[in-house]
C-alpha cells in the first residue's frame, strides 16, 4: 500500500481583519488505510481484475482517493490530499428543478395595513388568487379579532399553485430575459409552470383560511391550512451542460389529467444558456421532445456517456427504453424490456405537521433505473436486475436475476456496474460511510460472489453519535466507480 492514514486535529480558528484563518495540524501516523471484506456468498476470486474507485472526505479539506482491487483489497492504493482552503466539490445531487406545493402557509404583515396586496404576501402563488376573499374577510374582522373560513380551493383557482426551485449550481431560473425586475421573474415563473402542468384539486381538499388583526385594527397575519394532505407534483429529471430533461413522476397526486397539459404527456426539455453575467435555466424554452400517450408513465431519465438520453417508460403492459439523441431529439434505438401489467395500489402519505396518514389509490409499476455503460445497459428494479447488450440485431437481454437483500431498493443508493463480456459486477455505496457492497454474476445471472467492503476510515464516528454515520464519508458524485482491468 502506498499511502498512510493521517490522524488530524483542528487547533484554532481566528477572525482577523474580516478574514477567517484556520490552523490545522496534521500528524502522519504512517498507518495504511485498511480495507476488510466480509464474504456473504461465494469467493472473492470471482472479482479478479475488478477495480473500485471511491473518494472519501472529511469536512472540505481532507480527501482520500481509494483504488480498491476487489479480489485483493489489502493491496488498496490510497492517495491523500490536504487543502488549507476548502476543496471544490461536485456536490450537486438534488433534482435540477423542483415544483412544490404547501400543506399550509402563513404571512405576517408588518406595518399599518388594512388591505392585503400581492406585495404583502410576497407574490405567493397560493395567496394571490385568494386576495378578494382575504380582503372580504379583513373587512369583517374587528380589531384584535381572528376570522376563519373553510373553502374548497378549486372555487378560487383552477390549478394548484407551485413554488419553483432551480437547484443547478450557479444557475438562475429565468422566464424571459427582457424582464429586468427580479420580482417580475418571480411572479411569472410559477404561473408559467402552473399553466404548463395544471394539477386539479381533489374534491375533498378543504383549506381553512385565516385573517388576524391586531388591537389597532391593522392586519397582522393571513394564512391557510389544508384539511388533508395537499397535491404533490413530483418530477423525474436529469441534466446535461446544455439542458434539463424532465417528466411527471408516477407518484404525483392527484393523477394528472394530461388533456389539460398544453403540450401533453411526455419528456420535456429546458435549455441552459450561458451568458457573460451568469448561467440561466430558461423556463420559456420548455418543450415536449418525446410525446407519450396519456396512459404512459415515465420511470427513469438517464444520460449515457455519449450524452444520449435514456427514457425508461411503461405503457399498456410494456416496459420500454427509448434512447434519444439530445442534439437532434430523434430516437436512436428502442429496447423492449419486458411485459408486466400494472396493478392497483394504495399510496400512504404521512403529514409531518399533523402526524396524520392519508391514502389514495394509484397504479403500481415495476420501478426501474438505467445504468448505461460503454458495452451494456443495466436496468435495476427494487429487487431485480436486467442486463442488456448491443448486438447486430439490436439490444438483447443477456440475463436477469433477483438482487440479494443487501441491494434491495438499490436505486435509492449510489450505484455502479461493469460487464467484461463474461461477468457482471454490481456495487452500491452508502452515502454515510466509506466502503461498498459488491455482487458478481456470471453471464447467466448466477450469483458468484457477494461481499461487504469496509474501510478503516469508517472508524471515525459521527460526532452526533449516529451508529451508521462517520465524520469521514464518500464525496458526493464520487461515491463509487467499478471497472474491469
Amino acid at each position: 500500500m502506498k499511502k498512510a492514514f493521517l490522524v488530524f486535529s483542528l487547533c484554532l480558528v481566528l477572525a482577523l481583519g474580516g478574514f477567517t484563518a484556520a490552523a490545522l495540524t496534521l500528524h502522519d501516523s504512517r498507518d495504511d488505510v485498511a480495507i476488510t471484506v466480509t464474504t456473504r456468498t461465494g469467493d472473492a476470486s470471482a472479482a479478479q481484475g475488478l477495480i473500485a474507485g471511491q473518494q472519501v472526505r472529511h469536512s472540505d479539506n481532507l480527501l482520500w482517493d481509494l483504488t480498491i482491487p476487489l479480489d485483493t483489497p489489502e493491496e488498496t492504493n490510497t492517495r491523500f490530499t490536504f487543502s488549507a482552503r476548502d476543496m471544490e466539490w461536485n456536490s450537486y445531487t438534488e433534482d435540477p428543478l423542483t415544483l412544490s406545493t404547501h400543506i399550509s402557509s402563513y404571512h405576517f404583515l408588518d406595518g399599518p395595513n388594512t388591505t392585503v396586496t400581492e406585495t404583502l404576501v410576497q407574490y405567493d402563488p397560493a395567496f394571490v388568487p385568494l386576495l378578494p376573499l382575504l380582503n372580504d374577510m379583513a373587512h369583517r374582522t374587528g380589531p384584535g379579532q381572528t376570522t376563519t373560513e373553510t373553502i374548497h380551493p378549486g372555487d378560487y383557482m383552477d390549478r394548484f399553485p407551485y413554488e419553483v426551485y432551480c437547484s443547478l449550481p450557479d444557475t438562475l431560473l429565468r422566464y424571459d430575459e427582457t424582464l429586468s425586475e427580479l420580482t417580475d421573474q418571480e411572479q411569472r415563473i410559477p404561473r408559467f409552470f402552473q399553466e404548463a402542468f395544471p394539477l386539479d384539486f381533489p374534491e375533498d381538499d378543504l383549506w381553512t383560511v385565516t385573517v388576524q388583526k391586531d388591537k389597532s385594527g391593522y392586519l397582522e397575519e393571513v394564512g391557510y391550512d389544508s384539511g388533508s394532505t395537499t397535491g404533490q407534483l413530483y418530477l423525474i429529471s436529469t441534466n446535461s451542460d446544455q439542458a434539463v430533461f424532465l417528466a411527471i413522476a408516477q407518484d404525483t397526486w392527484p393523477q394528472p389529467d394530461y388533456n389539460r397539459f398544453p403540450q401533453g404527456n411526455g419528456v420535456y426539455r429546458m435549455d441552459i444558456v450561458r451568458e457573460k453575467d451568469g448561467n440561466y435555466l430558461e423556463a420559456k424554452t420548455l418543450t415536449n421532445i418525446f410525446p407519450l400517450p396519456n396512459e404512459a408513465v415515465v420511470l427513469d431519465l438517464t444520460l449515457d456517456q455519449a450524452g444520449n438520453l435514456l427514457v425508461t417508460w411503461y405503457h399498456a403492459g410494456d416496459y420500454t427504453c427509448t434512447i434519444l439523441d439530445t442534439d437532434t431529439l430523434e430516437p436512436l434505438d428502442t429496447i423492449s424490456l419486458f411485459r408486466q401489467e400494472r396493478s392497483e395500489a394504495e399510496v400512504i402519505v404521512f403529514d409531518g405537521l399533523t402526524d396524520q396518514e392519508y391514502t389514495y389509490a394509484t397504479w403500481a409499476y415495476v420501478e426501474l433505473r438505467a445504468i448505461p455503460k460503454e458495452n451494456c445497459i443495466l436496468f435495476l428494479g427494487l429487487d431485480h436486475f436486467w442486463l442488456f447488450l448491443p448486438t447486430e440485431e439490436g439490444w438483447q437481454e443477456q440475463c436477469s436475476a433477483p438482487l440479494p437483500e443487501a441491494l434491495w431498493y438499490a436505486s435509492d443508493l449510489r450505484m455502479d456496474a461493469a460487464w467484461n463480456g463474461e461477468k457482471l459486477a454490481i456495487g452500491s455505496a452508502d452515502g454515510w460511510v466509506s466502503g461498498l457492497t459488491l455482487c458478481v454474476y456470471d453471464g447467466t445471472g448466477e450469483l458468484l460472489f457477494q461481499g461487504q467492503y469496509e474501510t478503516s476510515l469508517t472508524d471515525q464516528p459521527d460526532t452526533e453519535g449516529y451508529s451508521n454515520m462517520s465524520t469521514v464519508f464518500p464525496a458526493e458524485g464520487h461515491e463509487l466507480s467499478l471497472g474491469w482491468g
